[in-house]
């Protein structure tokens, strides 16, 4: 089913968001310990350097990836009701031709 993969996407975006908001948090914190050890060595900017880094990735993989992935489901539902659609209507056409051929 289609719904499985969108709420998939959802989640992911959910766990983002909170991933964000605890890298802010995070790096507030961070900022506010390097200021009271000494604002002379920024320390600090090394885990947010590479924090930041795995906030990209995470947001790649909750917006990009996951979404290709919802759209590519999205097209094979689409292909298969579609599908299902027209042998209906190639069926309905076999049996109403020769009724209405024969009247």
């Amino acid at each position: 089913m289609v719904e499985q993969p969108v709420r998939a996407q959802v989640n992911h975006m959910k766990t983002f968001f909170w991933h964000l908001f605890i890298f802010l948090g995070g790096i507030v914190i961070l900022l506010i310990l390097n200021t009271l050890t000494g604002f002379d060595l920024l320390w600090f900017l090394w885990p947010a350097g590479v924090w930041s880094v795995l906030i990209l990735l995470h947001a790649t993989y909750a917006f990009v990836f996951t979404r290709a992935f919802v759209t590519e489901r999205q097209e094979e539902k689409s292909t298969q009701v579609l599908a299902q659609e027209t042998n209906v209507v190639e069926a309905a056409k076999e049996t109403v031709a020769p009724e209405l051929a024969s009247k």
